[in-house]
């Protein structure tokens, strides 16, 4: 990690506010955040903020809000490095140890020939794609407790991207 990014407590990722001080010193805000306990406002949130990343990121377990049935995952990708790839996964708590396990992932992005822009998941019991613009349809419930992950691999350079996420009922 460069001087822009570090961990917290917990290991959370914090990313340093340009241009902001505070005795002198760099000033970090929380680079992912944690929807769950949050007023709903209409359900949209942002999960991973934008930033360049080499390496993987997980959000902290998020709680489904109890009126959701699945939702879309938005992955914005605005830059592509030389090489590498980066996949979105879905995992989901188990309640019996608090460890997570992938139930749900998009298509292997390869750095190579791919252009940036947005990759859109639905997450639904019910999802049918009838011509839409969406990069994947999984039809499964979105579980209550769950997180996402976006894994970097191979290459060299940062890719550029942010993730939210908007729940659907």
């Amino acid at each position: 990690m460069d001087n822009e990014k570090r961990l917290g407590k917990f290991s959370v990722l914090l990313k340093k506010i340009v241009g902001e001080s505070f005795e002198g010193k760099d000033v970090y805000a929380y680079a992912t955040y944690n929807a769950a306990g949050v007023e709903d406002a209409g359900g949209a949130y942002c999960l991973i903020t934008s930033g360049s990343y080499n390496y993987s990121i997980q959000t902290d377990k998020q709680v489904t809000p109890q009126w959701a049935k699945g939702a879309y995952f938005i992955l914005d990708i605005g830059g592509v490095p030389a090489s590498g790839s980066l996949v979105w996964t879905l995992d989901v708590c188990n309640p019996c140890n608090g460890e997570y396990t992938a139930f749900a992932q998009g298509s292997y992005i390869q750095a190579s020939g791919s252009i940036a822009v947005a990759r859109k998941y639905l997450v639904y019991p019910g999802a049918v794609d009838t011509d839409s613009l969406l990069t994947h349809v999984t039809q499964l419930p979105l579980p209550h407790e769950w997180r996402c992950r976006v894994n970097t691999g191979g290459g060299s350079g940062t890719w550029a991207y942010s993730l939210g996420v908007q729940y659907s009922d």
